[in-house]
């Protein structure tokens, strides 16, 4: 059930005026709003989803009945991704960093620089089965 709920979410999440779009599908399930620029829904092990607030720099969870704030100043965490001993992996495009949060929250820099290049603004994160991160790292502004 979970799931399903994972994915009306990220269908109401797309709806975008600008795109012809101002109302969610009828069966959609609202489980949350007022956030300022949800992004990086990623569901974990035991079904819960991740979602971050980008402008609002949190990373919350929705355990199948409420959303919680589950890290805070995020240096606005972005596309999110998960490690096979459920850490956490977020791109963190103001702080130009890849984060790691550990499943009870605390957020330390995984990663800043690349080959001593600093990087741009991280956008959007996927871990392969080896463990590999690969991420998305645009330049500011194009």
């Amino acid at each position: 059930m979970k799931a399903t709920l994972a994915i009306l979410l990220l269908t109401a999440l797309c709806v975008h005026p600008a795109l012809g779009q101002d109302e969610p599908p009828a069966d959609a399930t609202l489980i949350a709003e007022g956030y300022q620029f949800p992004e990086g829904p990623l569901v974990d092990k035991e079904g819960n989803l991740f979602f971050t607030d980008v402008r609002g720099a949190l990373v919350l969870k929705y355990d199948g009945e409420n959303v919680t704030t589950f890290a805070e100043d995020t240096k606005g965490a972005n596309g999110l991704a998960l490690d096979k001993d459920g850490n956490i992996f977020g791109c963190q495009g103001e702080g130009q960093a890849i984060a790691k949060f550990t499943p009870d929250g605390s957020m330390s820099t995984h990663l800043s620089e690349v080959d001593g290049e600093s990087l741009n603004n991280t956008n959007d994160i996927v871990i392969d089965s080896n463990g590999n991160l690969f991420f998305t790292n645009p330049k500011q502004g194009g």
